[in-house]
């Protein structure tokens, strides 16, 4: 949940993100009432909040569903919603993303001692991939909180030698492992959006066109 909103003395809570069912059922409810003006609203708003209804896995989840029920393929608002996920995937993942070629971890530490600073620089270097802070231990602490509340490409560990320990840190491509996931992935959903292309394929020619495209970047990469 993210938080609450109190309308009168109501108390409401707001859901980060709604139902693939949930939406399915919205926009197939309005095609059953034949409310067209206020579904093709309905697709046009939720552009605005792709935190609440992803364009990237629950547009296409929201599509598969609506695709079953007769002529809803053929709705404008069904269009703008297939337009929605199509867009974002192709800007996200046309192509596959570059591999890392330097050791650069873009960050900004929002602190300014020493250690931080220190911290900041190693992240900046993109030659250097190894970084030893030999500190004694609530400073270690410190710099393991740092990198672990700013999702750092670093792994680190303690070497227990001498006196205070070392404290040993070592650049990864956790980030560039996690894009590669999420491409794969995206790829899938393209593949399937290809199978969910709104009635009257022509006017989407361009789309289905790129869509492939990515599709075929895939496959030879």
């Amino acid at each position: 949940m993210s938080g609450k909103v109190v309308y009168g003395d109501a108390e409401v809570v707001e859901q980060e993100h709604l139902d693939s069912a949930a939406t399915c059922s919205l926009f197939a409810l309005a095609l059953h009432l034949e409310l067209e003006q206020e579904s093709v609203h309905a697709a046009t708003t939720i552009a605005d909040f792709p935190k609440i209804v992803t364009p990237d896995r629950m547009l296409p989840q929201t599509l598969a569903g609506l695709h079953k029920i007769e002529h809803a393929n053929r709705t404008q608002a069904y269009r703008l919603l297939w337009r929605q996920s199509t867009d974002f995937l192709l800007q996200r993942s046309s192509t596959p993303p570059d591999e890392p070629t330097n050791w650069i971890i873009n960050a900004e530490i929002p602190h300014t001692d020493e250690l931080a600073s220190e911290l900041q620089a190693f992240c900046l270097s993109p030659d250097v991939r190894v970084k030893r802070f030999k500190v004694a231990k609530d400073f270690r602490k410190y710099i393991h909180k740092m990198i672990e509340e700013l999702r750092l490409d670093i792994d680190h560990e303690t070497e227990r030698k001498g006196s205070p320990y070392t404290l040993v840190c070592v650049k990864n491509r956790a980030s560039y492992k996690r894009r590669l996931n999420e491409y794969a992935e995206d790829v899938r959903y393209i593949g399937r959006l290809l199978t969910l292309v709104p009635q009257g394929e022509t006017e989407e020619a361009e789309r289905v066109k790129r869509l492939e495209a990515a599709k075929a970047a895939f496959r030879s990469k």
